[in-house]
């Protein structure tokens, strides 16, 4: 449900807890039952909930040589692009692009490194 709802309900014993966007959930917990419940699978979430575009800021054009390069888009998740630095393990520089048909080359250091420092509003 995180990975495929705008909206999130979480409920126990037909109390709701929370209601609202996944990130909200994840990075702004109404209590300790909501923490607790997503804490098992919190990176996973997290990373699914946040785009690219979310960290598009936090983002630093890398300077390197020529290297294979992945292609993504910004409103891939960071979990889509994990998956895809997975399946083309020689590409060490991802080549990202907006909707605004901005681009930048980041490593996949640069990426995680910016998710680190991701913060939800």
């Amino acid at each position: 449900a995180f990975l495929l709802a705008d909206r999130v309900c979480l409920m126990n014993e037909g109390r709701i807890m929370q209601i609202g966007k996944p990130a909200r959930l994840l990075f702004h917990p109404a209590n300790d039952f909501v923490k607790e419940f997503l804490s098992a699978s919190y990176l996973r979430l997290a990373l699914g909930a946040v785009k690219v575009s979310d960290i598009w800021g936090q983002l630093n054009d890398s300077e390197v040589p020529e290297t294979p390069m992945i292609n993504v888009s910004a409103e891939d998740s960071i979990w889509a692009v994990m998956e895809q630095t997975m399946k083309n393990s020689d590409a060490q520089i991802l080549n990202v692009q907006n909707d605004a048909g901005q681009t930048r080359r980041v490593s996949r250091e640069g990426l995680f490194t910016a998710f680190s420092r991701y913060k939800y509003n």
